[in-house]
């Protein structure tokens, strides 16, 4: 801005906050009669350094913000960062520099990332715009190195197969057989790794090898289905990484079905684990039709009932006078899994004894659980009845 002493020609010369270099304003001289002279003053505005340099210390992989306007002297307001290395930055959008980025925030401060394990001493520039004029200074950083925790890679065992975003591993392997495979990792800081089982598994038991990371995993018997365990792996300087391992257990069949034959009325004893394969010592029978059994109470089935022993073993009891084909099933659980089978039983017919009923022969009487009659008469009269059967 400009101001002028009308009467003396004195002027004052305010240069923009922040501006330097070649700069010029025009005077009006008028003696009043109409006559006007134009003098240019010309003004060389001298730079004065208002930016500085800033210096900051981040470990590794850790990003650090640095208020760099915190020691610089702009006047002008409206200054603002306008580039990084001489490339132009927008809020939010990182821009790559040696060893790492930098992002420009809404708050004028910049965010410095270093790259993945990255350690040592970096730099860049930042240019800053105000009252027209640009200035740059060079920001320092150092990055301090830091232990690394061990990072699991894939071994390449066959069957097992690596997520390398989550760091875990997937197998499988069948009921009651056990399956190998291997927890792998590196350490950047060169440290020897040891490996041992955080979580074991809820459904087997794993063993670990210290030194390779090598396991087995062994199913607990007769379990099929989902399964997993936690493996530590320790750099030995307090840095640990942890790698779930998931086991899919495929079912095997131990259940086998039966076939038995009994006579009409007779209750026939099946041992339905005899031919059943099952490794687990617990396996027990747990169901009949799908119906919870306990020992020693009946379940009614179709054409008769069926009652688990202490043995393990039932006793199928056909209705009365029943004969043919009839089936039911049991459920053997084993090591947290079930199975199912039928039981298909022949009930052949046999010749019924006659049956004694009541022919209602007035002054007799009848009784059904024993099939004998009684009656009555008076000394020296004789009486009759009726003694009368059913064939079945």
């Amino acid at each position: 801005t400009v101001t002028v002493n009308p009467a003396t020609g004195a002027y004052t010369y305010t240069p923009t906050a922040d501006y330097y270099g070649s700069d010029s304003f025009v005077i009006s001289i008028s003696d009043g009669t109409g006559n006007v002279s134009l003098s240019t003053v010309s003004v060389t505005v001298s730079a004065v350094v208002d930016i500085a340099g800033d210096t900051v210390t981040t470990n590794e992989d850790t990003t650090v913000n640095i208020a760099v306007n915190a020691n610089d002297t702009f006047e002008n307001t409206g200054h603002a960062i306008t580039a990084i290395n001489g490339s132009a930055v927008v809020v939010g959008t990182p821009i790559l520099v040696s060893n790492g980025s930098v992002t420009l925030k809404a708050d004028g401060t910049l965010d410095f990332a270093p790259a993945a394990n990255y350690n040592g001493s970096t730099s860049f520039t930042y240019t800053m715009n105000s009252g027209g004029a640009t200035e740059t200074a060079t920001v320092t950083v150092t990055v301090t190195a830091v232990a690394d925790a061990p990072m699991t890679v894939d071994p390449a065992v066959p069957g097992q197969t690596f997520d390398p975003a989550t760091g875990n591993y997937a197998t499988s392997t069948t009921e009651d057989t056990a399956v190998t495979g291997q927890v792998s990792a590196i350490d950047g800081d060169g440290d020897t790794l040891t490996y041992s089982v955080s979580t074991t598994a809820a459904h087997g038991t794993v063993a670990v090898n210290p030194a390779t990371g090598a396991y087995t995993y062994t199913p607990t018997a007769d379990y099929y289905g989902s399964d997993s365990f936690v493996i530590s792996i320790s750099d030995g300087t307090g840095n640990v990484s942890l790698s779930t391992v998931s086991v899919t257990v495929s079912a095997v069949v131990d259940i086998a079905g039966d076939t038995v034959t009994t006579n009409e009325d007779t209750t026939v004893n099946i041992a339905v684990n005899a031919n059943d394969t099952f490794e687990n010592a617990g396996h027990a029978i747990t169901a009949i039709n799908g119906s919870a059994i306990i020992v020693g109470a009946p379940i009614a089935v179709a054409n008769g009932s069926v009652t688990l022993k202490a043995d393990g073993t039932l006793d199928f009891a056909p209705a009365a006078n029943y004969n043919g084909a009839t089936s039911f099933t049991y459920t053997v659980t084993s090591g947290g899994a079930t199975e199912t089978a039928t039981v298909t039983v022949t009930v052949t017919a046999v010749a019924d004894a006659p049956m004694t009923v009541d022919p209602a022969v007035p002054g007799q009487t009848f009784d059904p659980a024993t099939g004998n009659y009684a009656t009555s008469t008076a000394e020296d009269t004789p009486v009759t009845g009726q003694v009368s059967a059913i064939d079945g």
